[in-house]
């Protein structure tokens, strides 16, 4: 089983939570403009991927994918998508194909592409359904998907799996479907975990005066 630690309102609609559906690497983005391209001229596309490339050249297909999600800007997805191929046609069945679909569904839903990203996290959850960050990223998936009820289902099934952050994606879930107190319980859990929170905290203030508890 892979473990690892979690990265961890009144209207259906939101500002707060369709920025959550866009979470898992919209934050990121901002990060990936690493050493990859220092020396090369910006607008020199075929000398950044030349760069890139070379990079990753010797490194083991898993290895060379979290290299390139964690570094190379969105453009150069294709070489990172191609690596995560390459690990999952070599060893289909493994902990590692499972890890190389974790980082693709990232991606997946990074880019908006949530059918995608959904697919590559169904595929890792049934490869080892003991993944609790599999489980998370399928929830994460089929929230983006207004899919709430399963959603509720896979971030439970995270919680379980020791994915605490899967409270977020359930306050979320819950607050769509109109069932605050549960939005509210699962978003006080995350403050537990997130203390300085102030999304978090004024949600919470709003679910709060929306059912009129304290």
């Amino acid at each position: 089983m892979i473990r690892r630690p979690p990265r961890s309102t009144p209207s259906n609609s939101s500002a707060a939570s369709d920025v959550y559906k866009r979470q898992p690497l919209a934050h990121e983005a901002e990060q990936k403009k690493e050493t990859l391209t220092d020396g090369v001229e910006l607008w020199d596309a075929d000398a950044v991927e030349a760069e890139i490339r070379a990079n990753v050249a010797d490194l083991p297909p898993l290895e060379a994918a979290q290299h390139l999600y964690n570094n190379a800007v969105p453009p150069y997805y294709d070489l990172f998508f191609e690596k995560v191929n390459q690990v999952i046609q070599e060893n289909p069945d493994s902990v590692q194909a499972v890890e190389a679909l974790i980082l693709s569904g990232k991606a997946r839903l990074g880019m908006g592409e949530y059918y995608l990203g959904r697919e590559d996290f169904a595929r890792a959850v049934k490869i080892d359904p003991q993944s609790g960050e599999a489980h998370l990223g399928l929830g994460k998936a089929l929230y983006a998907l207004d899919k709430y009820d399963d959603a509720i289902i896979e971030g439970k099934k995270a919680i379980e799996l020791g994915y605490d952050e899967a409270n977020t994606l359930l306050g979320y879930s819950y607050m769509h479907k109109g069932e605050w107190k549960d939005s509210l319980k699962h978003f006080q859990k995350t403050l537990e975990y997130v203390p300085n929170s102030t999304g978090f905290s004024f949600l919470r203030v709003c679910i709060r005066r929306s059912i009129k508890i304290g």
